[in-house]
């Protein structure tokens, strides 16, 4: 996609007919990295999105504790028999699960949002998506959705980390 936008390029359908693709045209180069997604730079790179992904899911589970108390705020809780979500919630008068994931770029977006959506396909709760990249705001996240082919069912509804916080807030605790 990063060729295919810039406009000097040959497109990288042309680029994979005429030389076999970017890791034939990086080892013509002499480059010592030929392929991004093998090896130890794909294993670096699976590192780096691991650890920026516990990030963003410790500062969630902060703010659902905080507000929810810990006994109603289930980690890692599974939803059939493949899948587990990041969270589980329970407040009053509702119960709703939670997928926290960081897109990259509006293209990562698209992808992670239709996978989820394939993923979380028979889903009967509300669940949100939490997008916790901070340079995608709400505002690209609407208009990505506005325009999607296959919409997201009513009961999933995906927010930016400060929307998300806003939805929290609203919410009422489940008292003891």
């Amino acid at each position: 996609k990063e060729i295919d936008r810039f406009p000097q390029l040959p497109t990288s359908r042309q680029l994979q007919r005429r030389f076999g693709g970017i890791p034939m045209i990086r080892k013509k180069l002499g480059l010592s990295i030929l392929d991004f997604t093998k090896g130890s730079a794909r294993s670096e790179t699976a590192v780096f999105i691991g650890k920026r992904g516990l990030e963003a899911e410790k500062r969630i589970k902060a703010l659902l504790v905080g507000h929810f108390g810990e006994m109603f705020v289930h980690e890692q809780k599974p939803f059939n028999d493949y899948g587990r979500l990041d969270f589980f919630v329970y407040a009053m008068d509702k119960k709703f699960g939670i997928d926290v994931f960081y897109a990259k770029d509006l293209d990562t977006l698209v992808g992670c949002i239709n996978n989820k959506q394939r993923l979380y396909k028979d889903i009967e709760f509300e669940l949100l998506f939490v997008q916790s990249n901070p340079e995608i705001n709400q505002e690209k996240i609407d208009n990505f959705l506005a325009v999607k082919k296959k919409q997201l069912p009513k009961n999933i509804i995906v927010l930016d980390f400060a929307k998300f916080q806003e939805l929290i807030g609203k919410m009422t605790p489940i008292k003891i």
